[in-house]
C-alpha cells in the first residue's frame, strides 16, 4: 500500500466520452433551428399579408376605373381583409360604395375607418369629403374637417374644405 502514489489531477474520474453527450446537442440543434424557422415564418408571414392586401386593393382600383363595381368591391373587401388595420382600403371601398350609388353604406364604410384609426386626420378628412360632396351633410362635413384639423393643424385641404362647409349654402 505506500507503494501507491499520492492522487494526482489526471486522476480525478473522467466525464462521459462525448458521444453520450451527442444527443443533447442534437435537441438543442433541432430545437433552435425550429425556432428560427418559425420566427422567418411569421417575419414573411407579416410581409406577406400587407403585400397581398395592396395587390388586392390595387385590383379593385382598376375595376373601379373599368366600372366593373361589383368585382372591385370585392377586391377592396379582401384587401381589408388581408390587412385589416389599414384604411385604405377602406377609403377605396367607401369611393366604388359611392360610385354605386350607396352613399350611406359609404359613409358607413369611411365611419368603420374613423373607429379604426381615430388619430389619423385622413379618416376624417376622407368621411368630412362624402358627407359634403355626395351626402351633402355641410355641418356633419363640418365637424369632420375640424376633427381632422385638430389632429393635423397644417393640412391645407381640411382647412379649404372646412372653409366650403362652413359657408352659407348658395340659394337657386
Amino acid at each position: 500500500p505506500d507503494d501507491v502514489p499520492p492522487a494526482t489531477p489526471d486522476d480525478r474520474p473522467v466525464a462521459p466520452p462525448v458521444a453520450s453527450r451527442e444527443p443533447r446537442r442534437l435537441r438543442f440543434g433541432i430545437a433552435s433551428r425550429v425556432l428560427i424557422t418559425g420566427v422567418l415564418l411569421l417575419v414573411a408571414l407579416s410581409w406577406f399579408a400587407p403585400y397581398l392586401s395592396d395587390r388586392a386593393l390595387s385590383r379593385s382600383i382598376v375595376l373601379a376605373s373599368d366600372n366593373h363595381t361589383a368585382a372591385a368591391v370585392t377586391q377592396a373587401r379582401r384587401a381589408h381583409r388581408l390587412d385589416p388595420l389599414a384604411v385604405d382600403p377602406l377609403f377605396t371601398l367607401a369611393l366604388v360604395e359611392q360610385q354605386q350609388g350607396r352613399g350611406s353604406t359609404a359613409q358607413a364604410t369611411l365611419e368603420q375607418a374613423v373607429r379604426l384609426q381615430p388619430q389619423n386626420y385622413a379618416t376624417y378628412y376622407e368621411l368630412g369629403l362624402m358627407q359634403l360632396n355626395v351626402l351633402g351633410l355641410r355641418h356633419q362635413a363640418a365637424t369632420s374637417f375640424r376633427r381632422a384639423l385638430s389632429l393635423n393643424p397644417y393640412d391645407d385641404n381640411s382647412s379649404y374644405e372646412l372653409s366650403v362647409a362652413s359657408a352659407p349654402a348658395a340659394t337657386p
